[in-house]
């Protein structure tokens, strides 16, 4: 089972994959993925990329991907990204917010 997490924003992302027990099993980083300033194709190319970097060490897929995204932070931008990534990882189960709710 792979769980991803994202946390984007304007100029960095970082990305890592939890096993079914939370333990971290990879690591990876990219540059920004904030869907209002890079445009929502270009932001889910950064995150799909980043899930395929975080897979790749542990031959995995990703189950669940959480991404938590300066930018993102009307339903229609979450909706807009998630109708990307999922065209990109249809057998993904995707939550998409703003990065303002993990730390709530």
């Amino acid at each position: 089972m792979g769980i991803i997490v994202i946390e984007g924003g304007g100029t960095h992302t970082r990305a890592a994959q939890y096993d079914g027990q939370g333990k971290v099993v990879a690591e990876c980083s990219g540059g920004a993925s904030n869907p209002v300033s890079l445009g929502v194709s270009a932001s889910v190319a950064s995150i799909a990329g980043l899930v395929q970097d975080c897979c790749a060490p542990t031959d995995s897929s990703a189950d669940l991907l959480f991404a938590a995204l300066a930018g993102a932070a009307n339903t229609a931008i979450q909706e807009a990204v998630a109708e990307g990534l999922a065209a990109l990882l249809p057998e993904t189960t995707l939550w998409i917010s703003t990065d303002l709710h993990p730390l709530l």
